[in-house]
């Protein structure tokens, strides 16, 4: 599936690699996954995800902002924009 196909309206089900790619900056799929999420937080897509998957991409951002620490990087995640996403999206799921 082409993300950007999608038509407006559509329900998708999102998992955990879509976000990963969008907030880890994959480099073959971070931008298109960026784009698709954005569709989805402008509401042209019903974005929905179990909590499994909210909870995976939770613990691989903990990881990564620990391993970030641990290197003293100075790069940071957008977390107060990642959990309004979150929240947009876990309302489709129940």
């Amino acid at each position: 599936m082409i993300l950007s196909q999608l038509q407006p309206g559509e329900r998708v089900f999102i998992d955990t690699n879509i976000f990963l790619y969008a907030v880890f900056e994959h480099s073959a799929y971070g931008k298109s996954c960026r784009d698709f999420l954005k569709r989805v937080e402008k509401d042209e897509l019903l974005g929905f995800a179990s909590d499994l998957v909210l909870n995976e991409v939770f613990h691989k951002l903990m990881d990564g902002a620990f391993i970030r620490l641990w290197n003293n990087s100075s790069e940071h995640y957008d977390i107060p924009r990642i959990c309004q996403t979150f929240q947009r999206i876990s309302a489709f799921s129940r």
